[in-house]
């Protein structure tokens, strides 16, 4: 197995989420994040069966700044059959989040997971990608904006739990806190200009390609 995979596996069937679970339809995987269980939440969600597909996404959509970005991977691949124009929308706010979170944690290891999750759990809409160029820029544009003003709730540092340091502390005993895991506060700012600085050359790049 590939190391990348390995590290999907691992965050998946472990995990280390949104604080205070409440009463739901899905509440074990509310109680999960209430844990900070992220990888055993994302897992179980990824699992839900495809007659609950619409009650999944109705509540990842209700739900979603609260949510990790990995669960707004899930929602993106679930929606593409039925519109995929709400799939690009909601994996490109997805990726936005996560990237942005990646880049606050100290361990630039811990960055690795954001492909690997969107691979393994948005596989579907990924394959796809070529065959919607045009309507690519639109959905990284709305993401963008969509994003802009609104401040989730969810622990930021989820990613940063699987850098190579938060491994080898938890090895050793010594769990990492927040402050541990992440850049200090004073360059987060920059760290989220940097990102969407990012998605606009890409939305650019993706202007120029071939249709």
């Amino acid at each position: 197995m590939k190391p990348r995979r390995v590290a999907a596996a691992i965050f998946l069937a472990v995990g280390v989420g949104v604080n205070g679970a409440q009463a739901g339809p899905f509440g074990e995987i509310e109680a999960l994040l209430s844990r900070n269980d992220f990888g055993k939440a994302i897992s179980l969600a990824h699992k839900v069966s495809d007659g609950e597909a619409k009650e999944l996404t109705k509540w990842i959509e209700d739900n979603f700044d609260n949510l990790i970005p990995p669960f707004g991977y899930e929602l993106a691949n679930r929606r593409y059959k039925d519109d995929p124009t709400a799939a690009l929308r909601w994996f490109y706010i997805s990726d936005l989040r996560a990237r942005y979170d990646a880049m606050r944690c100290k361990d630039a290891t811990s960055r690795q997971l954001i492909d690997v999750m969107k691979r393994e759990l948005a596989g579907d809409l990924l394959k796809s990608l070529s065959s919607h160029l045009k309507d690519i820029p639109a959905a990284a544009k709305d993401a963008l904006n969509w994003d802009k003003d609104r401040k989730p709730t969810y622990a930021s540092w989820w990613v940063c739990t699987h850098g190579m340091d938060y491994v080898t502390a938890a090895m050793n005993k010594r769990p990492l806190t927040e402050k541990d895991m992440l850049i200090p506060d004073s360059d987060w700012d920059k760290a989220r200009e940097d990102v969407r600085a990012s998605f606009n050359r890409f939305v650019e790049k993706v202007k120029e390609m071939p249709k």
